[in-house]
């Protein structure tokens, strides 16, 4: 998890992203290695499926990374698969959509939206909206994401050296939806490079062979927190 994240920010220090996601990821693995880790979870993105692939993302989709984090992330993937075809490091990577909830952050005009959003509310401030605010992500609760991660560490299937999984709520919203449920006054701003138009996690691998399925609702949980 001590990757560097988001997409944005990644565009503009693509060197540094490379650095600690990708070596970083190496190293970890390495470790692993030489001390006889029995398992590593690695956290994912589903940015990586990027345009040409359709709702809902699956998991035997191809890449179609369009920024470095999302690359990044990839090819921290492949360095897990490699580690667990040459070494037999058991890795089991979960692939996040959008998490969302209490300590999410906060800072910079690219922190996550729901994140962001709470801020500039709490600022006195209109939300910005990024192009027209008719995007749709799936968002995913912090615990549901807590829960993927305890169901993949009592995972027992020695069989299996390297699986991916989806963790998403299955259901997604737009932009405007969100803004909507925060009840604010808005404003748009420009589109942004590299960002895809929808995202939705088929979730159906994870629920069947890991035991895990969301729990929370965004409509539920955006202002309980």
């Amino acid at each position: 998890m001590a990757a560097r994240s988001r997409i944005q920010p990644s565009i503009g220090n693509s060197e540094e992203c490379f650095r600690v996601n990708v070596i970083g990821t190496q190293r970890v693995l390495e470790w692993s290695r030489i001390n006889a880790v029995k398992k590593i979870i690695y956290s994912g993105t589903s940015s990586l499926y990027g345009y040409q692939n359709a709702i809902p993302f699956s998991p035997n989709m191809p890449v179609d990374c369009l920024n470095p984090y999302s690359m990044s992330k990839w090819m921290g993937e492949q360095i897990c698969k490699l580690y667990a075809q040459l070494h037999g490091v058991q890795t089991v990577v979960l692939r996040y959509f959008n998490v969302y909830g209490p300590r999410e952050p906060l800072k910079g005009r690219y922190a996550p939206v729901i994140g962001l959003f709470k801020r500039q509310i709490r600022e006195g401030k209109p939300i910005t909206i990024v192009g027209d605010g008719s995007q749709k992500r799936d968002f995913t609760y912090i615990s549901d994401v807590v829960n993927a991660n305890i169901c993949a560490m009592s995972l027992d299937e020695p069989g299996l050296k390297f699986g991916i999984y989806n963790v998403g709520s299955g259901k997604n919203y737009s932009i405007n939806q969100v803004a909507d449920m925060l009840g604010k006054e808005r404003i748009y701003i420009p589109a942004r490079p590299a960002e895809v138009g929808e995202t939705l996690a088929d979730i159906q691998k994870t629920i069947d062979e890991l035991g895990w399925s969301p729990k929370f609702n965004l409509r539920e949980m955006i202002t309980s927190y």
